[in-house]
């Protein structure tokens, strides 16, 4: 979000803000319980489900949950670094 911020004005950065963890759930992501892990997690998997069946397939017959694969991706979205190259 850094790299965002840095080219977006003072309003725009707000907004965007405020879209990131209303719109898409990111706020509910570090909330007691961890709703928006578990919603972020259901929704990777139906895309996968979607996307790649043979691969969401071979995750079920193996009991591979997606909060397995995904939490610490989820956990982590807007803390980690981006190179300003990959922006």
């Amino acid at each position: 979000m850094a790299s965002i911020y840095f080219h977006a004005g003072e309003v725009l950065a707000f907004e965007l803000t405020l879209r990131a963890l209303n719109d898409y759930h990111l706020k509910e992501v570090h909330m007691m319980r961890l709703p928006g892990l578990f919603y972020h997690c259901d929704m990777l998997s139906l895309i996968l489900r979607e996307e790649i069946p043979p691969l969401w397939e071979h995750f079920e017959r193996k009991k591979v949950k997606m909060m397995m694969l995904a939490a610490n991706w989820i956990m982590c979205l807007m803390t980690q670094c981006i190179p300003i190259n990959l922006v």
